[in-house]
């Protein structure tokens, strides 16, 4: 039983970095011409509220504590800031770039779980994610550049900090918790404040079918059911064991760029693609 559980996770957290490895891809589709923060709002409004919609059809999982529903919306304004330096950021710097500084996360959680979830922080642990991340650094070397230094980059690993504080604080402060009414408080909360935030832009929406397509799947496929599965797979395991298979996702975006876009694979990209395999296996020996 305890295989069949670890084979279901180990899919699970498979799944969740491929959904991952679309999500900056579209968003760099979604903020073309459009303003980001407006596209962040709606993204995770739409998302909350379809989430809202599930929990309503599902009695067991309604209930939630006043104490954790204002948890969740504290968790909405923090996740506030961390999309705004994103959304905004992507503008400035590639989706490769993006990738390097924004999953550099786990280096974060593991150092802040260790610290306030007394998570263990072994040579072992240490050594995987460090492998992870010089994996990543390998897989887009050929698109670093000055601008790691300007203000998109620095937008963006603000943004990699503040999504390592949401998810040390959502172990802390949640627990055991219902995940999906704190789920869908917790997007609702910031969708609302991005759109409230967003008032400040002078940029235009402009409503096109590409942009419906986009918001679609950001909203259905990226949101609604990557984040429950996130958080989901948060309660059942350490955040910085979840962190580290998240190190999958610029992986997965250069396979599917080879795949689906016949993009080139270089040689530092193959090595990077098995250091980040390597750390993988050496967390869950």
């Amino acid at each position: 039983m305890n295989m069949i559980l670890q084979l279901k996770s180990r899919i699970l957290l498979l799944l969740l970095s491929i959904v991952f490895a679309s999500d900056l891809v579209a968003i760099k589709f979604g903020i073309s011409g459009n303003p980001p923060l407006i596209l962040a709002g709606l993204r995770y409004l739409l998302a909350g509220l379809i989430l809202s919609l599930i929990t309503v059809t599902m009695p067991k999982s309604r209930s939630i504590s006043q104490r954790n529903l204002l948890n969740a919306v504290f968790l909405g304004a923090l996740a506030t800031i961390e999309f705004s330096c994103l959304y905004v950021g992507m503008q400035y710097v590639s989706a490769g770039e993006t990738s390097i500084l924004y999953y550099t996360h786990p280096i974060f959680v593991a150092a802040l779980g260790a610290v306030f979830l007394k998570e263990s922080f072994s040579w072992k642990k240490a050594s995987a994610l460090l492998l992870g991340f010089l994996g990543i650094v390998l897989l887009f070397l050929e698109n670093l550049s000055t601008s790691l230094v300007s203000i998109g980059g620095f937008l963006v690993l603000s943004s990699a900090l503040c999504w390592a504080l949401g998810i040390i604080l959502f172990k802390k402060l949640v627990g055991n918790e219902n995940f999906l009414p704190v789920t869908s408080t917790f997007l609702l909360s910031a969708g609302a404040f991005l759109l409230a935030l967003s008032v400040f832009s002078e940029a235009t929406l402009v409503v096109s079918l590409q942009f419906v397509l986009i918001l679609t799947y950001l909203v259905v496929i990226c949101t609604a059911f990557g984040v429950a599965l996130y958080y989901y797979l948060l309660r059942h395991h350490e955040a910085s064991q979840v962190s580290m298979w998240l190190f999958l996702v610029p992986v997965f975006g250069v396979l599917l760029g080879w795949l689906l876009l016949g993009e080139k694979v270089d040689l530092n990209e193959v090595i990077g693609i098995l250091f980040v395999g390597i750390g993988i296996v050496v967390l869950n020996k």
